[in-house]
């Protein structure tokens, strides 16, 4: 687990970065209802958009658990194949 603080985003920063496309893109994915920030203020899947994620030092490699047989159904896949 790679844990790292980010800025909000000034005029100084850019539009968006892998990393923030990354994460926001898994975010939405796995159906993440957001939470909040440990000071009561919301934080959802679009919010983290506020942030500068520029510098991150890692890369998000992600899994959603189902997305790939969803994928397969919505392509009208043969899951016969799959036993």
């Amino acid at each position: 687990m790679w844990t790292q603080d980010f800025p909000k985003k000034n005029s100084d920063s850019p539009t968006t970065s892998e990393f923030e496309d990354d994460l926001v893109r898994y975010m939405f994915a796995t159906g993440w209802q957001g939470g909040d920030d440990g000071a009561g203020v919301p934080v959802t899947a679009a919010t983290l958009r506020c942030f500068d994620f520029s510098a991150a030092g890692a890369k998000i490699i992600a899994s959603v658990p189902g997305a790939g047989l969803v994928s397969l159904l919505k392509a009208g896949a043969d899951l016969s194949r799959l036993r």
